[in-house]
């Protein structure tokens, strides 16, 4: 049964287009290895990195490691994140940050939740494999607080809405309108899935530090 279900998983994957779409900026000593991984694990899939005004070798790395390369001028996450919803027609789009701190393998699991509910927006749910500092100054506090602002709300209970690790069916991220420039574009692509009452579905993925000598 394992074997049929994992050919029929297989099967699934194989039919559909998928885009890996990266946001980046100031990446270099990470975006390379992050586009490696991903042309290891799904050596088909379209890889494009997003240059938001790097001041450093992001766009030559990004480009040397064989993804393509796409600049973004107008500055902030949130810009970049619109310019690639609004670039990308595939089935599948992945989202995930450029500095190598979620783990690629763990898109596996990922796929297997959207293939089990192919309507859904599907979360990497950070959990950080070190027990020193991994997430930013509040972060942990605005996690909580939005997350049970969510659930107040909509009903529907969530512990990462702020991870940059995301899965979508083509017809969810074509359905989203969205106005936030900067860092809070996590926050309101959660909201309107959950206004859409579409389901979210949460898949709980190491977290890494961010390696030495990035920022």
């Amino acid at each position: 049964t394992v074997k049929n279900e994992n050919s029929t998983f297989e099967s699934w994957i194989a039919s559909k287009s998928i885009a890996v779409c990266i946001p980046c900026l100031n990446e270099e000593s990470t975006i390379g290895a992050v586009v490696e991984d991903f042309q290891r694990i799904f050596p088909l899939a379209s890889i494009r990195v997003y240059d938001n005004n790097s001041s450093d070798a992001t766009a030559d790395v990004a480009k040397k490691s064989g993804a393509e390369l796409r600049a973004v001028s107008r500055i902030g996450k949130g810009n970049v994140i619109q310019r690639i919803f609004e670039d990308s027609h595939e089935d599948i789009l992945i989202l995930i940050d450029g500095d190598a701190t979620y783990s690629v393998p763990s898109m596996a699991d990922l796929l297997k939740a959207l293939w089990n509910s192919p309507r859904s927006m599907v979360v990497g749910s950070r959990n950080p494999t070190t027990s020193g500092q991994v997430f930013r100054p509040l972060h942990n506090f605005g996690n909580w607080l939005i997350s049970g602002l969510a659930s107040l709300s909509f009903g529907h209970s969530l512990k990462d809405v702020l991870s940059g690790y995301r899965l979508f069916p083509r017809t969810l991220y074509k359905s989203l309108s969205l106005n936030s420039q900067h860092f809070d574009i996590e926050i309101e692509i959660t909201l309107q899935v959950l206004a859409m009452k579409v389901p979210i579905i949460e898949i709980e993925t190491p977290y890494y530090a961010r390696p030495s000598g990035s920022e």
